[in-house]
């Protein structure tokens, strides 16, 4: 009963290892995500941290002026009193806070609607599909590695299994000289099986790489990894940019729209574009965000 919750645990600990896995490579999209916009002359008191998470998260926000504090604002938002336009969006809104604040009385006349993208669909389910995927290879080079660390089946006498789990602990605990009793019969009653584990690393950093690059351009973030510089031609690369340029408008696209009609509505000169992280000869062309400001 005792060997039997020993392996529970381990179970449990691997559960909670793949979900530490997912969860940061959830998290660090999600911070390149909603980091990926730069917010010029923003009016005080709108958070466009705020802003790009609730469009992230939920696909859809709200820009507006408190009449009665003056402060613009940048909320999540729902239909208000179920009228429609002849695009379906609605007229009546209703600014909603994760904090239940509440902004009732909305309208076309005095907010502004601002969507994610063309599809007016969320960055999550994007980060979610990516981070599972590079957590799984993450999870599979671990798994190759302590497969290495013990490439055996142990067959032993019933008397003898505690000794050998005891064993295993150690070798995964990384300890340097293994310990055991003089009396076990490492000849006689103890039979290995060699798994003659292959590694697989070159193969799980590649696949890892270009799910990497993958995630990032669904993102609308160009990536050229350094290891294929050498081997990557120009109209390759132009290629891959041509793509990447289409999701990055999509995504701009919204958000330049929304700034137009809140800086007309409201006598403002806000501006959008896309971050310019700067780079080699690589990163210039695909941070380039000339004509998007």
């Amino acid at each position: 009963m005792r060997r039997n919750k020993s392996w529970k645990k381990w179970g449990r600990k691997a559960d909670l290892r793949n979900t530490l896995e997912y969860a940061y490579f959830f998290n660090l999209l999600k911070n390149i995500a909603i980091s990926r916009f730069q917010y010029d002359n923003v009016p005080f008191y709108i958070d466009t941290v705020k802003l790009e998470t609730y469009l992230f998260e939920e696909g859809r926000a709200i820009l507006y002026r408190d009449n009665e504090t003056g402060y613009f604002a940048s909320l999540g938002f729902a239909p208000d009193g179920g009228t429609w336009d002849i695009y379906g969006y609605p007229y009546g809104r209703r600014a909603v806070s994760k904090n239940s604040y509440q902004k009732a009385g909305l309208t076309p006349e005095n907010s502004v609607l601002i969507y994610n993208n063309n599809t007016f669909t969320n960055t999550a389910a994007i980060v979610e599909f990516h981070a599972y995927k590079l957590a799984r290879l993450s999870i599979s080079k671990e798994n190759n590695l302590n497969t290495l660390k013990n490439p055996f089946i142990v067959k032993c006498k019933e008397n003898e299994r505690l000794t050998m789990i005891n064993i295993m602990d150690q070798i995964y605990n990384d300890e340097p000289i293994i310990l055991t009793n003089k009396n076990i019969g490492f000849e006689d009653s103890i039979q290995v099986l060699n798994l003659n584990t292959p590694i697989y690393f070159n193969l799980i950093d590649d696949s890892f790489t270009k799910q990497w690059q993958q995630a990032l351009n669904a993102l609308g973030v160009g990536y050229a990894p350094t290891y294929k510089k050498e081997r990557t031609i120009s109209g390759e690369l132009t290629l891959n940019m041509e793509d990447v340029n289409v999701i990055r408008e999509s995504f701009l696209h919204q958000r330049k729209l929304a700034v137009d009609k809140f800086n007309e509505m409201f006598n403002c000169n806000m501006g959008v574009k896309y971050n310019d992280y700067g780079g080699d000869n690589v990163g210039e062309l695909y941070n380039d965000d000339s004509g998007n400001s």
